[in-house]
């Protein structure tokens, strides 16, 4: 699934807090990691055109020496990694690269500084998650902590597109032997708006609501259950991104996956509903997934 695992690094250490990861899934899935620095000589060195040819080539020397010495020490810890360098624009360089050497995983962090303080990764990495079919894995910096998955969280909305993230999520819970929490979310009805009779009749198609979920889940979760995936299945109320993160925090959940489509409130997740406000409000890592198919209609709530 993850044979070939991406990791870009502009030479910051804010950069980097996506390599723990990086290492920690090349062991479990046995992938090559490729580390990959993009320069960007037009970018950083605007109007310094009568030097180009000079310092491009020291920035290129520079981010092949920075490279090697992470490559270094991964195959101390005996991860197959190779360092490339790749030159354009940050967040173009790393899309392309990932489509054209089959990448199945990108790994970075969702803030950073260039080491020349000029290519901020926060940018390059909202880029990223917008124009790349490749699954993600954002690493909100600092993280400062081990990559220790032992809770899964897989949000649901009831769509099968939405369902390509228990793929990803099942494959990653066995690997590393963790519990995988599904979680759908009911939303709540505005009380300050309800009649009485109104609000009697939308609790109860709340609670048919909750019922239903609830035996959704099951239904979904019970393949894994026999595959011997460990899945605990979650029903809440409420607003969904306030409540994924909420939970994702009380829970001590490691990793969250999602996918960036499906029918009802995930269709517009990854660009400015759900899944938007996750990723900018979750202190969770987050693997995003994009379904291989999605529906024309499919991306509308």
């Amino acid at each position: 699934m993850f044979e070939n695992i991406l990791v870009p690094l502009d030479g910051s250490r804010l950069a980097e807090v996506a390599l723990p990861y990086a290492e920690a899934f090349a062991k479990d899935f046995n992938s090559d990691v490729t580390l990959l620095h993009v320069v960007d000589i037009g970018e950083a060195y605007d109007g310094a055109l009568g030097r180009a040819r000079e310092l491009h080539q020291q920035v290129k020397a520079m981010g092949t020496e920075y490279l090697h010495g992470i490559k270094e020490r991964l195959d101390e810890r005996g991860i197959r990694a190779r360092p490339d360098i790749h030159e354009g624009r940050a967040a173009e360089g790393i899309i392309d690269y990932s489509e054209r050497h089959e990448i199945g995983l990108i790994i970075m962090s969702t803030h950073g500084q260039s080491g020349n303080g000029v290519v901020g990764y926060g940018s390059v990495a909202d880029k990223v998650l917008r124009g790349s079919q490749v699954p993600l894995l954002l690493i909100r910096a600092p993280e400062g902590r081990e990559p220790f998955i032992r809770r899964i969280l897989v949000p649901l909305d009831g769509s099968p597109l939405a369902e390509e993230a228990l793929h990803y999520a099942a494959e990653v819970a066995e690997r590393f032997n963790a519990e995988l929490i599904t979680l759908r979310i009911i939303p709540v009805a505005e009380e300050a708006f309800l009649s009485p009779e109104s609000y009697i009749f939308l609790r109860g198609l709340e609670e048919e609501i909750e019922a239903s979920a609830k035996e959704y889940l099951e239904i979904v979760t019970q393949p894994l259950n026999q595959k011997g995936v460990r899945c605990r299945n979650v029903t809440l109320r409420g607003y969904p991104a306030t409540q994924i993160t909420d939970y994702a925090s009380l829970q001590q959940v490691d990793l969250t996956i999602i996918s960036t489509h499906g029918r009802s409130g995930v269709g517009r997740w990854a660009y400015g509903s759900v899944a938007d406000k996750v990723l900018r409000s979750s202190g969770t890592p987050v693997l995003v997934i994009r379904p291989r198919e999605v529906s024309e209609g499919s991306a509308n709530l």
